[in-house]
């Protein structure tokens, strides 16, 4: 179980917050042709692209 301050620390996604500055440095939203796209770095820093349907 979390603490209360733990919860907060990596579920905020603030620019300001850890959480927010990796969405930041490794996520990037793009919308093109209609469809909704995350870029990413994975693990090798190849740029790869998810359409943001499938993460819900």
């Amino acid at each position: 179980m979390l603490t209360p301050e733990q919860n907060d620390l990596v579920r905020r996604s603030a620019p300001s917050t850890p959480l927010g500055q990796l969405f930041r440095r490794y996520w990037l939203p793009v919308a093109a042709l209609h469809q909704h796209y995350v870029l990413f770095r994975d693990e090798q820093e190849r740029q790869q692209a998810v359409r943001a349907q499938a993460l819900v």
